[in-house]
This record gives C-alpha cells, sequence and structure tokens, in this order.
C-alpha cells in the first residue's frame, strides 16, 4: 500500500506545534544530547530528534508509542519504519544461551557472540511453528554461529539430529530461498520435527538452550464448538494444530459443562481462529460465553 505524505491540515497545525514541543520536552528530560540543545533554545532537528529518540529507547528510558490499526491497515508502515529506527539491531544487543548442568540445579548463563560469519559454533531457537502446504515450517531465530542448508543441527530438548533440507527467508507470504542464515538472521525450515520453544545447535554435546519467549497469560475465554456434529474429528484436527503453532492460544475441556474453552489474547485473537476452522478445515464454529456450574449447599436442617 502506498502511503501518501502531505502538509498538515490548517485547523491542526497549532495542535500539531504543541504536540511536537510536548514530545522534544519528554525526549530532552532522558536524553542528555537533545536536553543540551532544549536548554540552549535550539530547535532539533528531524535527525537530532530520531537520534535522541533512539538513545533513550536503547536505554530503557523512554518508550515511543505510535497508533494505527493492523485490521484497518492503517499505520503500519510508520510503524515498520520505527522498528528500523528507534530499535537495536542484534548486534546492539547482549544474549545469553543457559548452560544446563547434570549435577545441578543452578544454570549458569553463557553470552553469545552476534558476530555474523561461521567462527562461532550455531545456536537457534524455534520460536514459531505453522502448518504450510509443504509441511511443518519452523521459524528459526539465529543467536550465533551460521546455518547453512543442507548442515545438521540438533534439538538440545531430544538431543535428534536433523537435516537442513530447505532454508527460506519469509517476506509475509512470500518465501525466498537462500543458501544460508547469521546471527541476527530469521529463517524457516522444512520438515523439522519440533516443538516452539526448542533449541537447535551445531554440536550434538552442547547443554546449551535458549531462554524460552516470554508468553503472557490469556485475557479473554469463550466456549466453542463446530455447528456440526460430525465435524468433531477437524475441529480436534484443527485445535491441535492451533496450540502447537501458538503458545498464547490456549484450549481446556471443562468436564463439568461439557464444553471446549478456548483462551487468547483477545476477541479478534480468538475470531480469526474461528475463521480458520472454517476456512481451512471446512468445519464452522460457534462461539459462546462459557457455561457457569451452579452447586448448591445444605445451609439449615430442615424440620
Amino acid at each position: 500500500q502506498t502511503v501518501r505524505y502531505d502538509e498538515i491540515p490548517p485547523e491542526f497545525r497549532a495542535e500539531s506545534t504543541d504536540r511536537r514541543q510536548e514530545l522534544i520536552e519528554c525526549v530532552a528530560n532522558t536524553d542528555e544530547r537533545l536536553g543540551e540543545l532544549f536548554l540552549e533554545e535550539k530547535i532539533p532537528t528531524v535527525t537530532d530528534l530520531k537520534q535522541a529518540i533512539r538513545r533513550a529507547t536503547l536505554s530503557m528510558s523512554f518508550t515511543p508509542v505510535l497508533v494505527g490499526s493492523a485490521l484497518k491497515n492503517k499505520g503500519v508502515q510508520p510503524l515498520l519504519d520505527a522498528v528500523l529506527e528507534y530499535l537495536p539491531d542484534p548486534s546492539e544487543v547482549q544474549n545469553y544461551a543457559l548452560l544446563n548442568q547434570e549435577n545441578s540445579s543452578e544454570k549458569s548463563k553463557i553470552l553469545l557472540g552476534s558476530v555474523r560469519d561461521d567462527s562461532l559454533p550455531f545456536l537457534g531457537l524455534a520460536f514459531k511453528l505453522e502448518a504450510g502446504r509443504f509441511g511443518q515450517l519452523t521459524y528459526v531465530r539465529i543467536y550465533q554461529g551460521m546455518l547453512k542448508k543442507s548442515d545438521n543441527i540438533y534439538n538440545t530438548r531430544t538431543g535428534k539430529k536433523v537435516r537442513v533440507q530447505r532454508l527460506v527467508r519469509m517476506h509475509a507470504d512470500m518465501m525466498e530461498d537462500v543458501e544460508e542464515g547469521y546471527a541476527g538472521d530469521i529463517c524457516a525450515l522444512f520438515g523439522i520435527d519440533c516443538a516452539s520453544g526448542d533449541t537447535f545447535t551445531s554440536q550434538s554435546n552442547t547443554d546449551l538452550s535458549m531462554e524460552s519467549i516470554h508468553v503472557p497469560d490469556p485475557v479473554i475465554s469463550v466456549a466453542m464448538k463446530p455447528s456440526n456434529k460430525n465435524d468433531f474429528d477437524k475441529f480436534s484436527k484443527g485445535i491441535n494444530r492451533f496450540t502447537r503453532e501458538d503458545p498464547t492460544f490456549r484450549v481446556h475441556f471443562d468436564s463439568e459443562s461439557k464444553e471446549t474453552i478456548v483462551s487468547g489474547m483477545g476477541e479478534l485473537h480468538l475470531e480469526i481462529y474461528a475463521q480458520r476452522m472454517e476456512r481451512e478445515y471446512g468445519c464452522p464454529c460457534t462461539m459462546g460465553k462459557p457455561k457457569v456450574a451452579f452447586r448448591e449447599s445444605i445451609v439449615a436442617a430442615v424440620p
């Protein structure tokens, strides 16, 4: 989608000036360089302001907030630009792996190298699974070393050796075949049997593992069931696949109300899975509020 930049409408110019001055004051309170310009009553350039926001963001003393709507595709491009301009690149972040020792309950941390070459052993984290046309697609974030096509890598949780048959780089719903990936890259592998959160290394005797990605608790729960009673098999397959792909999508069966309760990060999150269930499995679903199991208690004897 093309983003068009134009002059600020006259009725919003005064407010825009006030908001910009407020932004400069807030950033000047957390960044010394911009603070000096502010005290000298100099007007910072756009470059000065962006560099100050980046420094303050990296020091975790300032948090940029952008507005938009993913559903209506509004504000997505400025958000992506802000990611490039304000967030750290992989070489500016210290990543640690956990050293798992058999005779000790404590886990020590090992600092990983971010150089983009093969001088250090490969270490990567499988953080997302997706069932595609060619089988399971595993997204891997490379934290150290280099991963090449046809390499043999080891799952530190299961100890199994797997071969990288195909290595791709994802661009939204498009994929590009690549020969290798380096530290800081996100690649996708085909035909790898693993779970979300598994660590892969290039050495079989490595007792290293990456810290699990923080998964927030669900904020909403609804009851979900197939509209057609004959679609329970399709419903079960879809639920199993979705919970494997997305750790924020959780499912449990309420034995008292005999309902399947799905939990997620919002109404839209759960509605998307209901739409995918119908689109990908041909299983229309009905969603509603979970039933409450009422109980009666004896409070007094009846004469």
